[in-house]
């Protein structure tokens, strides 16, 4: 009777383990290559263009976690509108994770929901109407991305650029290695902004180029 009840007593140890809640939250760490990004700091794309934001607003939606061995799961009904002038720490919820392993999340409004009526959420919901506005109209939807500054040598150039329309609705995947501590589990993401610029010439360069080729030709 003695070794059945010390067996009883071990298996009740063990079963809130395998069942163990944690809250899950979502950090992103906002960065200019290496350094924290903050609105008009002159930077360079790879290019060694010089450029600087003063905008940086986008869209994070159907996000999914895989964990603990290969599980997936989807947290729904959340929609994050990420502004780089500040912190972004969400609560993802309370969830029966321990190990996360990858996490899955698309930049943009998914298709479902991203040519509804914006006037319909509450004032605080990130798809309700903003200022300054991220939303195109119901044919479009919202802006996925609204990326706004200047370029070139003196920084005169208008920069805008504005990612819609369910087509450029995208997904990005981050390997991860995360263990839940004291209920908790943290993911933290770096997003370096720098790249979302790659390979995108400032009209000085791109014009001379065009004359040298006009010249030769």
């Amino acid at each position: 009777m003695k070794n059945i009840i010390t067996l009883i007593l071990c298996l009740a140890t063990l079963l809130p383990l395998s069942n163990a809640q944690n809250d899950i939250n979502l950090s992103i760490f906002h960065k200019l290559a290496n350094e924290e990004f903050n609105l008009n700091q002159a930077a360079n794309n790879n290019l060694e263009h010089d450029f600087k934001i003063t905008r940086l607003e986008y869209y994070i939606s159907e996000i999914s976690l895989i964990h603990d061995g290969g599980t997936e799961t989807l947290i729904e009904d959340l929609w994050i509108l990420v502004n780089a002038s500040s912190k972004t720490e969400v609560e993802l919820g309370n969830y029966d994770i321990n190990t996360v392993e990858k996490i899955v999340f698309h930049i943009g409004v998914d298709p479902a929901h991203n040519h509804l009526d914006p006037s319909t959420y509450e004032a605080s919901h990130p798809l309700a109407p903003k200022a300054p506005s991220m939303h195109w109209g119901w044919t479009a939807g919202y802006r996925f991305v609204a990326l706004e500054g200047h370029g070139g040598p003196a920084l005169d150039q208008l920069v805008q650029l504005h990612g819609l329309d369910d087509k450029n609705y995208f997904t990005t995947e981050v390997v991860l290695d995360k263990t839940a501590e004291n209920g908790i589990l943290n993911i933290q993401l770096d997003a370096d902004y720098t790249r979302a610029l790659e390979d995108i010439e400032d009209r000085c360069d791109r014009t001379r180029r065009q004359l040298r080729s006009a010249t030769m030709s």
